[in-house]
């Protein structure tokens, strides 16, 4: 099973919480407020995310996020 991120947002951003179900390693999911997943990968506490479109169709590109992880939540620290 790949890990899924789930956030309460429809982005992320520095500051950005949620939950985390699997181990944070390899391919995840990120699954956002809006219904939008999108697929990632986790390297140590580097997260890579696809471009997507949000819900509303706002254009995101692909970014990579340096983020944190305890107890079955996740914490985005910066962007890379």
């Amino acid at each position: 099973m790949a890990t899924i991120l789930t956030t309460a947002r429809t982005h992320l951003f520095p500051g950005a919480r949620g939950r985390v179900e699997g181990p944070p390693e390899g391919g995840c999911m990120v699954r956002f407020s809006d219904g939008v997943e999108v697929p990632g990968e986790i390297a140590g506490e580097v997260l890579d995310l696809a471009p997507h479109f949000t819900a509303a169709g706002t254009a995101i590109p692909a970014r990579r996020w340096a983020v944190t992880f305890a107890e079955g939540a996740f914490r985005v620290t910066r962007r890379l």
